[in-house]
């Protein structure tokens, strides 16, 4: 299900190929529509978070720059949940959500970095994000 999905997206973007990004994006929809489901806990927001990041950039590769910022920006509100409670998580999968509240807090900050200053300013606008490019 999920898992599957992430390591096809990853694969795609990989490959960089157009019709393995459409096969990419469609992937990522659904991996995010599952975790959607789960039960509500931290590692819920980062797999979604890290969902909509990788839609994002597979959506400035395929030149849908509108909607790319978007769901980059969208994953914010996930993110500032895992920079929040994931980097202090205590349970059995502590040093996995760690893991991966810091993988997504540097993916997405380094993506905010690539945006010109006219759409981060913006996009920080809609979504609520403070920081500096």
């Amino acid at each position: 299900g999920m898992l599957y999905a992430l390591l096809s997206a990853s694969k795609g973007i990989a490959n960089l190929s157009d019709d393995q990004l459409s096969q990419c994006h469609d992937r990522l929809v659904v991996a995010e529509r599952l975790a959607v489901q789960g039960e509500d806990w931290v590692g819920k927001h980062g797999i979604r978070g890290l969902c909509l990041i990788s839609m994002g950039l597979v959506e400035l590769l395929q030149h849908s720059y509108v909607k790319g910022i978007y769901n980059i920006m969208r994953s914010w509100k996930y993110i500032r949940i895992l920079r929040d409670d994931g980097l202090t998580y205590e349970g059995m999968e502590k040093e996995v959500v760690r893991s991966a509240a810091l993988m997504a807090i540097g993916s997405f900050y380094i993506l905010y970095s690539f945006l010109p200053p006219t759409a981060s300013k913006m996009a920080a606008w809609f979504s609520g994000f403070e920081g500096d490019r």
